[in-house]
Parts: C-alpha cells; structure tokens; sequence
C-alpha cells in the first residue's frame, strides 16, 4: 500500500494537537465567565472591567486584558487553520478520486476533518468578540458552513466506509482487520462491494467489511457539532442583547443557570469529546497499518520530512506567531497613545481665586468693611 503522508504523516497528526490548548483556554474562559469575581481571586483580576474602560478610554490594558486578547488571537488562528486543513483534504478527495484512496486514509482524513470542525465550533462559542470585525467574521462564517457541507456531503454516504471501530483491538486478529487497506470504493460503491465480498469468501478470507449499513461515530458526532455550531451563532445576537442591557445584576434562577449547563455541555462538551476521540482512533490506525507489513517500505508517514507535513506544521507555528504579533502590536498602540498624550496638556479646571472673589466683593474679612461707595 502506497503511503501517503500528506493525509496520515505524523506531521499532520501533531499539527491536530492545538486542539488540546483550544479545549483548555476555553474551559478557562468560561471559568473566568461565571466564577464569584473577587479581588482575592484569579477569575476576578481576569473579568473584563467595563467600568474602568467607560471611565478612561485611554487607560492602558492591564494583564488580563493582554491575556484574553492573547487567548482569543491564538484560538481564532487554530479555527482558522484548522478550515484550510479542511479545504486542503476535500480537495484531495476530488484529485485522487474513491479507488486511489484506501479506507485506511479515507477513515483518517474524516477523523482530522471532525477535529477541525471542533474547533471551528470551540472558536464560535468561546470568543465573545467573534463579529467585532465584521468583515472577517463573515468569511468565517462562509468557510466554516462549506467546511460543514463539504464534510457532510463526504461522509453521509449510503454505505459503512470504515470498517475499522474506535474501540477494536486490531492486534488481535489481525487478518480480520485488512478491509481497512482495501480502495474506500470497494466499501462506499455498491457493486464494488458486493464483489469484494464474494471474493474474500470464496478465496475463505475473513476481511472484517463490517455492517455495510453502519454508522461510524463520526456520522453522529457531526450531527452534534452542526447543531452545536447552529446553536453558538443563534446566541450570538441574544449574548450581545445581554452584555448592552444596562440592569442591576440579580442571582441566577434555577431554570438559567439549567439552560447556560445544556449550553456549554453542547457546544463545549460535544466538540471536545469529538476532537479527542478521533485525535487517538488516528494514532491507533496509524500505528496498526505501520506494523501490519502491508505498507509500502520506507513508510514515510512515520517520518516528518515531507512537504505536506512540513506546510501542516508550518501553518501551526504561524498561529503563535500571530498571537506575538498581537502582544507586540498591543504594546506599540500603547506607545503611540503615550506619544500622543505627551504632545499636548490637558486643561484642568480649578477653584476660583480670593483675589478674584474680593474683587467683586465676595468673602471679605470679618473687621473688612464692605466697600459702599459704588451705591447709589
């Protein structure tokens, strides 16, 4: 079997890990969103302070400003360049076609394409200044419904395309296992597999087709996020509705507090079960198909010195530099306005003079007569 390291390298696999530093700044965000803020409390000191900002616009942002920006910044990046890995394996689909594509690669592909979708999911409920810029959060929004679609289209077909099940030991009986090496057409097409099947059981080859009517777990768990990402955009206007209301804060009834649990249970819960579990079926193929002899010697999906992996990792390195870029440009916007206050001195006001009261008569001594002279 051919390898192909551009879909299955290990360079592709690590670019997926920042999903991980996603699920945990966003479990940070909502922690810091509804725990007690206090002075004594980290949650507290990271809260967003409008009050401050409504008072001196020019006040310059404080640590915890610098590390939600950071935050956002990194998890809008990895969102972003998880849509392009989406984009670049669709369109690897349509080159090499359903007979140059094994099973094992397809099942691949669709698991680092749920990641991605994950994330792009994380991205719209965690960061509350998603639509700040307008113009790039709709093309946002555009790439990540065609991702949807273009994932659904792919995996929603009539037939089972992975006959390999998160969960299976493949070490164990390893010949009934190999359907995973056959062209995904021999699984998804249904003349084609009615064929192979009549020739593995005519030449008594047990190769482990499966169920050809069932679901692999990635066809439920993209109904799950297409809801949880339908769910995250419709509240979007409903959060901002809320965060513009100027009210007195009141305690959390029962019945919003069950409402806001559903909530991130769904778009938060949902995603990053998602992401983990096809982040290690991955690992677990990878690691079947590289010491089951049936691939093509040197495997280089096993080595990290190839294109495909290296633009892979390279996109991921640019997401850090992207957050830097945002520190640095916080610090230099800081400058400027520092720059620019010290150009001019703001008029104060201040108390009128003695001097200038006793002109007119005011506050005079008490052993002081009153000057009569202008009376007529």
């Amino acid at each position: 079997m051919e390898p192909q390291p551009g879909i299955a390298g290990i360079g592709v696999w690590w670019a997926m890990l920042p999903f991980f530093i996603v699920v945990v700044l966003a479990l940070f965000f909502v922690c810091v969103e509804y725990w007690p803020s206090g002075k004594s409390n980290i949650c507290g000191m990271l809260r967003d302070k409008p009050s401050r900002i409504a008072l001196d616009p020019n006040a310059e942002p404080g640590w915890g400003d610098k590390l939600r920006a950071a935050g956002r910044t990194f998890v809008l990046g990895v969102a972003d360049t998880q849509t392009i890995f989406v984009g670049g394996f669709l369109l690897g689909f349509a080159g090499q076609g359903k007979c140059n594509l094994t099973s094992y690669h397809f099942s691949a592909s669709v698991s680092q394409m749920m990641i991605a979708l994950s994330v792009i999911t994380l991205s719209v409920a965690v960061v509350r200044t998603y639509w700040r810029n307008p113009l790039a959060a709709a093309l946002r929004l555009v790439l990540s419904v065609g991702a949807f679609i273009g994932v659904g289209i792919t995996i929603l077909r009539k037939h089972n395309y992975a006959p390999f099940e998160l969960g299976t030991d493949l070490n164990k009986g390893s010949t009934i296992r190999r359907a995973v090496l056959l062209p995904v057409a021999c699984l998804l097409e249904t003349n084609l597999r009615s064929v192979t099947e009549t020739q593995a059981r005519d030449n008594l080859a047990d190769l482990g087709f499966g169920e050809p009517g069932a679901w692999p777990f990635e066809r439920y768990f993209f109904w799950v996020l297409a809801v949880a990402f339908l769910v995250a955009h419709a509240l979007i206007p409903i959060r901002y509705y809320r965060s513009r209301r100027r009210r007195a804060p009141k305690p959390r009834s029962t019945i919003r507090g069950l409402v806001t649990c559903v909530y991130w249970v769904v778009v938060l819960g949902a995603p990053a079960l998602t992401a983990i579990l096809c982040w290690v079926r991955v690992y677990i193929m990878r690691k079947w198909v590289d010491t089951s002899g049936w691939m093509k010697s040197p495997n280089t999906e096993m080595t990290i010195w190839d294109s495909g992996q290296l633009i892979a990792m390279g996109i991921a390195i640019t997401v850090l530099m992207n957050v830097l870029t945002e520190a640095f440009e916080r610090k230099k916007k800081e400058a400027k306005k520092e720059s620019e206050d010290g150009g001019y001195k703001q008029l104060v006001s201040r108390d009128r003079s003695p001097m200038h009261m006793n002109d007119r008569g005011y506050n005079r001594g008490a052993n002081r007569p009153f000057n009569t002279s202008r009376a007529r």
